[in-house]
Formats: structure tokens, C-alpha cells, sequence
């Protein structure tokens, strides 16, 4: 299968839960879009942007809320009696 994805200057950076794949296109004549391939149809390549900085600016997660920081985390584990438990600072 890689053989094939490398024949059409294809190459796959990542895949979703249901086996699908994102593919850069490393050829000369649009090198840098990413595609869409189906794991289960006819190869059919689906341009999901034009480049990766594109596709990296379109790919958006939905807010999930208030996220703790480092330090709120840190403390809520001294609060809790794991203050052994806090990994050092590299």
C-alpha cells in the first residue's frame, strides 16, 4: 500500500479512528497539499487544503473550557497530600 501512496507522491501523515488517512502530497507540481484518502473506497484523493499551513489553520478543536495551570495543578496536589507525587521541573 505505501508503495502505491509513494508512486502518486503521497504520503500519509496521519489517520483518523475509522482508518481513513491524511496525505501530504510530496510531488513537484503541488507538493505540500494535504488529501483525504478513504481506507475503504476507490483511491480517490480529496484535497483538504492547499498547503500545511492551511490545513493547521482549519483544523480547529472546540473550546472545552477552563483548563487548569501548571502551578493550579501543583497545588491542588499539595492540597491533597501528593506533594511527593509532583515531577521536578526539567
Amino acid at each position: 500500500m505505501i508503495n502505491e501512496w509513494l508512486e502518486d507522491d503521497m504520503l500519509p501523515i496521519g489517520k483518523n479512528t475509522f482508518g481513513d488517512y491524511i496525505m501530504l502530497d510530496i510531488g513537484s507540481n503541488n507538493s505540500g497539499a494535504i488529501f483525504f484518502l478513504y481506507h475503504d473506497g476507490e483511491k480517490e484523493y480529496k484535497e483538504l487544503a492547499a498547503d500545511f499551513n492551511l490545513f493547521t489553520k482549519i483544523c480547529k478543536s472546540k473550546r472545552i473550557g477552563y483548563i487548569r495551570t501548571i502551578e493550579e495543578r501543583k497545588q491542588r496536589m499539595i492540597d491533597n497530600g501528593l506533594e511527593d507525587k509532583i515531577t521536578p521541573n526539567q
